[in-house]
């Protein structure tokens, strides 16, 4: 969580990513994910293989986070720096699975956003990557209304600056809200769901 003064480059090889034992920065904020990112530049370049670092083939050699039905694959969020960025190219992001945020209030705590990813009050360049399987799920209530489920692939909230978006594909994402007392949850955007971004989009599949 230290400022971001400078970008740190993450270069990941082929394979399949899932979350390991040890704590993230997302743990303190009941936040669920494979990967988390909080106050920091990142540029994460997938489709390399372990032994050649020196160029990039998504296809060839496909990198892929799986959040295996039970989180959210990717967080990036802003806390308290002003040029929170994630840049990310060439990975498959599978299987997350988004739902309420427990250490928030109201409306975040009961309701799921962004399965695959969700970039929350920050900027993001996102390129050739693919949302598969990915579902964002509402929380139930016994009185009121229930939670939502916004954007199954990958929610884009609040964001810092113009969002880019190049060769992004989403297959198979869902969305579903819970159960309420008065009325049930609503669902929202499958795929993609954005609210207070501006985004600057090619090829969306």
């Amino acid at each position: 969580r230290a400022a971001n003064e400078q970008w740190v480059k993450i270069l990941v090889a082929e394979g399949a990513y899932t979350r390991g034992d040890d704590a993230t920065p997302c743990d303190d904020l009941d936040i669920n994910a494979v990967v988390c990112i909080i106050n920091r530049r990142v540029q994460m370049i997938g489709g390399y293989t372990s032994d050649d670092w020196s160029t990039s083939d998504p296809q060839a050699n496909p990198t892929i986070i799986d959040g295996q039905d039970v989180r959210r694959g990717v967080m990036m969020l802003n806390v308290s720096e002003p040029d929170n960025t994630l840049e990310m190219t060439g990975f498959t992001i599978r299987n997350g699975l988004g739902t309420g945020i427990s250490s928030r209030s109201g409306f975040d705590a009961i309701s799921g956003f962004g399965g695959g990813m969700f970039v929350d009050a920050a900027g993001a360049t996102l390129r050739t990557l693919r949302f598969e399987n990915n579902q964002a799920v509402g929380y139930d209530q016994g009185s009121g209304q229930a939670g939502a489920g916004v954007g199954g692939g990958l929610a884009i909230r609040g964001a810092i600056g113009t969002v880019v978006m190049d060769e992004i594909s989403f297959i198979d994402n869902r969305v579903q809200g819970g159960t309420g007392g008065e009325c049930g949850g609503y669902a929202i955007g499958g795929g993609l769901f954005t609210y207070g971004a501006t985004i600057r989009a090619n090829n969306i599949y």
